[in-house]
């Protein structure tokens, strides 16, 4: 039996890792780039046979066509208000909450905070007859400002969350100091809490925004025209009723898809800091 070296079993294991890491990326990305494949092609070239899986001729009709014909920046420009009301609001709402969490002493507040999670974690399909019926109560069918509050209900809990994980990590003493200066807890907040917090405040921002950008069910649930209708709803109604533009599609969706991507790749320190938030600490 052939008895490795510490330095050659280092070796093997990275290369194992990596080449795990490599087949879980080509799974992933395979679609992405299978979709972008498809919505370069002429149109009507995605049902050739055999498959082109390179198109021989790049072509983009698809996007010409869903801008043109569909208004489609129309739809983007929907998304796009929708998503950063959503994320101020979220923001404004969920860093108060979590701050009188995280840092004022009161009875049941750790029961507060599970309470809130918990009810993050419903369904959102339970709750869409309720919301709708709400929504159509205030008059608030069809318009950016429907969406922005259901969106801001269902990102509330994770935000939170979030952000008490991060303000629970400061030092005490910090507001310790500013009470005998004289600062009242209001002070504290805006002008000690949430100048240290701006980090957190960014990646709960940035979780906030894409799943806003993301939702689908509510944005096609309580909207029905142009004024307000979502980019994702649009795609959904882009099949005709006897063919299928895969092309234009599929161009709907990189388009959708690219602001996201911008956004990871750019501020991806700060999603991952979001996502792998530390344990709360009271």
């Amino acid at each position: 039996m052939v008895s490795l070296s510490y330095r050659q079993k280092r070796l093997l294991s990275q290369t194992i890792m990596y080449a795990v890491a490599a087949i879980i990326m080509i799974y992933c990305l395979f679609p992405i780039a299978w979709i972008f494949i498809t919505s370069i092609k002429p149109p009507g070239a995605e049902f050739h046979i055999p498959i082109e899986y390179i198109p021989s001729k790049v072509s983009l009709d698809n996007y010409i066509e869903i801008f043109v014909e569909h208004k489609f920046h129309y739809y983007l420009l929907n998304s796009l208000v929708v998503a950063s009301a959503t994320t101020i609001l979220v923001l404004a709402i969920g860093s108060l909450s979590a701050y009188a969490i995280a840092r004022l002493r009161f009875k049941f507040r750790i029961s507060s905070l599970l309470t809130i999670l918990v009810v993050g974690m419903m369904p959102s399909i339970v709750m869409i007859l309720p919301i709708f019926l709400i929504i159509r109560e205030l008059g608030l069918m069809n318009t950016w400002l429907g969406l922005i509050i259901t969106h801001a209900v269902f990102s509330l809990p994770i935000t939170v969350w979030l952000l008490a994980s991060y303000f629970a990590e400061l030092p005490f003493d910090l507001e310790d100091a500013a009470k005998i200066d004289g600062y009242t807890p209001s002070s504290i907040y805006r002008k000690i809490i949430m100048p240290l917090s701006v980090p957190g405040l960014f990646s709960a921002g940035i979780l906030a925004f894409i799943a806003s950008w993301g939702e689908f069910m509510f944005a096609l649930t309580l909207t029905h025209t142009i004024q307000a209708r979502t980019a994702l709803v649009l795609i959904t109604t882009l099949p005709g009723a006897y063919h299928l533009k895969w092309g234009m599609i599929n161009a709907g969706v990189i388009l959708t898809l690219i602001p996201i991507i911008v956004i990871v790749l750019v501020f991806q320190k700060w999603v991952m800091r979001g996502l792998t938030a530390g344990a709360v600490k009271y």
